[in-house]
């Protein structure tokens, strides 16, 4: 006897594998995924023993995930621009400098092996896998609810890494979590508060409840005292406040504004220090590894059209390895180029153009391509949201890495951008009428 194929053990393995993402977010933030735990034969980090394993799952269910060949359809060319890019960076890992030439300005030669270049590829290739296979296990009638159980689940472990913070016999310096540390973490609580504040304008029954955690979020951005968190903060509020503006309530939106107001006054109030450091807008050591990377890549023609090397001028995965000490500076000398640098680019753009040249950096062009291509969809759907503040993080790639650097932040933005790519091809397929894209609460039959 036939059954659908929903019904089938295969699709109700289906269902609950999608459920695996606000585990995967809890148990992400409260470990430090980045950590190395086997280090022979390879570097191998928490992250991606975890990960690996949830995505082959994922791919022996791939036969019974509803939303695979929708997702299909309006993801290919983001994955061909991100697959490019990484396959380019593991050609690119082939004459990988191994050794670091001074640590502090004194000798200090230490040599580490060639994974130290190649693992960080592979992390960051299972990391957008599995959030693309969790993303096509979700039904499109029940993934706006799905979004907001993960939203709620990253705000609800930011207050959880809050209190470890404050609980810390150091002292408070910067909310982290597991999931991402102050400089990149706010990427994904700037998500999450957009779920939650769209589906507080959508709900009618639990709206005040969505709104007081989407105020929290912010609390906790404010509370990374990132200087790119708190822009792509403000960007991000003021895009979806010009192109999806006719949905959001007055009053929601003045007492959401007041209560931040009033938590960034209690923070500066308490932490001066850190929070005179928003207010600081240059940083030498950033100028000087700018100039020093620049320089390096521009004096040789060969190296501006193919870059330096994957791991040859930024190591950092060997400070994760602990491989290399982290000098205090922040500033170390690598092998064959002149002038300090940081452990890392600080800066996706840089890193990219420096490390894998111009052919690398087309591919990664390519990538920003499409999801600028999926919030402009969004906005003439008039569903301006996820996809929308997806495309606002990527100012965050002028900051920093965490693209290839930090799995569980990248996670969160891929899950984000898959999510709203999926959205708008259904939507555009169905022929639908533009209507509120906010995501609908998770309750009863929602939440399967």
């Amino acid at each position: 006897m036939t059954t659908e194929r929903g019904r089938r053990p295969g699709g109700a393995a289906a269902r609950a594998f999608a459920w695996a993402a606000p585990l995967i977010l809890m148990v992400a933030s409260w470990f430090n995924g980045q950590e190395v735990i086997v280090e022979e034969p390879v570097g191998l980090t928490a992250w991606l023993l975890g990960a690996g394993a949830a995505t082959t799952v994922g791919l022996a269910l791939l036969a019974w995930l509803p939303g695979r060949a929708q997702l299909w359809r309006a993801t290919w060319p983001g994955l061909l621009a991100f697959g490019l890019l990484l396959a380019w960076a593991l050609v690119r890992t082939l004459g990988f400098a191994t050794c670091i030439a001074t640590r502090d300005g004194e000798p200090w030669p230490a040599c580490y092996p060639t994974w130290v270049a190649w693992v960080p590829i592979v992390q960051a290739a299972v990391t957008m896998l599995l959030a693309w296979l969790l993303v096509a296990a979700t039904r499109a009638g029940r993934r706006e609810g799905w979004l907001v159980c993960l939203a709620l689940t990253i705000v609800g472990m930011g207050m959880v890494g809050l209190v470890r913070a404050l609980l810390d016999p150091r002292g408070f310096n910067r909310l982290g979590t597991g999931l991402g540390g102050a400089a990149v973490l706010s990427c994904a609580l700037v998500l999450a508060v957009v779920v939650l504040v769209l589906a507080g304008v959508r709900s009618s029954g639990r709206a005040r409840w969505l709104l007081v955690a989407a105020t929290m979020g912010v609390a906790l951005t404010v509370l990374t005292f990132s200087r790119a968190g708190l822009a792509l903060l403000v960007l991000t509020a003021v895009a979806l406040l010009a192109l999806g503006g006719r949905r959001l309530s007055g009053r929601a939106l003045l007492a959401i504004a007041g209560a931040v107001g009033a938590l960034s006054v209690g923070a500066v109030t308490v932490f001066p220090e850190l929070a005179a450091r928003l207010l600081t807008l240059g940083d030498p050591g950033r100028a000087t590894n700018l100039a020093t990377a620049v320089q390096h890549w521009w004096s040789s023609p060969g190296r501006v059209l193919f870059g330096a090397g994957n791991g040859a001028v930024w190591p950092w995965f060997g400070v994760d390895a602990n491989l290399i000490w982290a000098p205090e500076t922040g500033e170390l000398t690598v092998e064959g180029i002149g002038g300090s640098l940081l452990v890392n680019p600080h800066s996706l753009f840089l890193g990219v153009l420096v490390e894998l040249g111009v052919v690398g950096f087309v591919a990664l062009l390519g990538l920003v391509w499409f999801v600028l291509r999926v919030a402009v969809r969004e906005v003439r759907l008039g569903r301006a949201g996820v996809g929308l503040a997806s495309a606002v993080c990527v100012v965050a790639f002028v900051f920093d890495t965490y693209l290839l650097r930090n799995p569980g932040v990248s996670f969160v933005w891929w899950l984000a951008v898959f999510a709203a790519a999926s959205e708008c091809e259904a939507r555009r397929k169905s022929g639908k009428p533009a209507v509120d894209s906010a995501p609908a609460v998770c309750e009863g039959e929602n939440c399967g």
